[in-house]
This record gives C-alpha cells, structure tokens and sequence, in this order.
C-alpha cells in the first residue's frame, strides 16, 4: 500500500512538473496577432492592385511573424495563414481599384 502510495505521488509530482509544451500555452496577445495575420493578407493584396514595387514584401513579413510565432505543425500556425488567406480573399472581393 505504502509503495503503491509512493510510486502515484512520484507520477503525480512529474506530471506536474512537467512543462508546457509552446502550443499548449495560451498567448494574451492570440488574438491580437490573427488580426494582424489578416490584415497583412489585406496589404498583400493592395501592393500588387496598386503597383507597389515591393516584390511580396508583405507576405515575406508574414512568414517571418509565423516562423517567429508558432512552430511547424502547431494549431496557432495554421490559424494564422488561415487568417492571412481570409484577409487576402476579403480584400480581393472588396477592391477592384486602388
């Protein structure tokens, strides 16, 4: 019983010990950074509707952000290009001229 007893406390001391893994943590800014991600989608639209010389400076700044932000494979990544994609396809129904 006593062994029993000692072998759950020891489980239980390591679980929760145990850290977090990255996508497990909850962001404050969460939301703050999936509208960002949209309206770089947004940006990335308008360059190109208005001749902006700027190559895909605006998706180049989004990949940057998810690289920085959220690993590969995590839900947060997949959220983001998501909104990115939303924010493009907004813009694009919305703005037929600069």
């Amino acid at each position: 019983m006593r062994r029993r007893l000692l072998v759950l406390a020891m489980i239980a001391s390591c679980t929760l010990s145990a850290p977090l893994r990255a996508q497990d943590r909850t962001v404050p800014f969460e939301e703050s950074l999936a509208r960002l991600s949209e309206v770089l989608g947004g940006l990335h639209y308008l360059r190109a509707l208005c001749g902006a010389n700027e190559g895909a400076k605006w998706r180049a700044q989004m990949q940057a952000l998810v690289d920085a932000e959220a690993p590969a494979g995590s839900p947060r990544r997949a959220k983001m290009i998501s909104r990115f994609n939303r924010g493009y396809r907004s813009f694009e129904q919305t703005y037929r001229t600069c």
